[in-house]
């Protein structure tokens, strides 16, 4: 009842509508409307609808949700409305290929991707949006679109930390290249100090050691198994 005072003036007209698909929800146990017996549920079949493309266009935008629209995605969320769809659809491509992969194999593969930029942007976007998030929590003013972005990549053993670090930048997936042609040439992964990778090999050993005694760094998990690979 406390979240509903907050809805008012204009708003009432969509409480009455809430109310109406609540109903519809205790009824069928779904938010899933269809009308094609029933025409008096167009109505509230738009309404649904109109909740979804709201809810994709803010974040089509990159925004955060108001406090109005926050109240209402939380009473959605109390009659498992489906938000899935509210995603926008580059978000939802990325994340159905990892699922795919997961699904298949277990795992999948978030390094750096020249052939698709968008996809690199999505592993690092989705890591600040992580981080983000756990910080607003602590001011109980999370933010439900991240909220579900995180739900979904969590089901999938998404590993938000090595996402947030610049292991997929470009720079350092070339520097690893070049690293793994000095080995090829070289018969190992000790850099002459004279060499280009020197500085770069030596900072890399700096990181494994504060992230083994627990310290911040920038070396995050893939970075470090593919070195310890090498």
């Amino acid at each position: 009842k406390s979240d509903k005072k907050v809805i008012t003036g204009p708003q009432v007209n969509w409480i009455k509508h809430y109310e109406t698909l609540k109903a519809y929800f205790e009824r069928n146990g779904t938010c899933q409307i269809r009308c094609d017996d029933d025409p008096s549920l167009k109505v509230l079949r738009k309404f649904a609808i109109e909740q979804k493309a709201n809810i994709r266009e803010i974040t089509r935008l990159g925004k955060k949700p108001g406090p109005i629209l926050s109240q209402k995605i939380k009473l959605l969320e109390d009659i498992s409305f489906d938000f899935k769809n509210c995603l926008n659809t580059q978000w939802m491509e990325h994340y159905h290929k990892l699922k795919y992969d997961y699904d298949k194999h277990g795992t999948y593969d978030i390094t750096h991707d020249f052939s698709t930029p968008s996809f690199n942007k999505f592993i690092k976007k989705n890591g600040e949006i992580y981080r983000s998030f756990q910080e607003n929590a602590k001011t109980n003013n999370p933010n439900p679109i991240a909220r579900l972005k995180i739900d979904l990549l969590q089901g999938i053993d998404f590993d938000f930390e090595a996402a947030d670090y610049s292991r997929s930048d470009i720079n350092w997936h070339e520097k690893f290249q070049k690293l793994q042609k000095y080995k090829e040439e070289n018969g190992d992964c000790d850099v002459k100090k004279n060499h280009e990778l020197y500085n770069w090999a030596v900072y890399q050993r700096v990181q494994y050691k504060l992230l083994r005694e627990g310290k911040k760094s920038s070396l995050a998990a893939l970075g470090i198994q593919k070195l310890v690979d090498l």
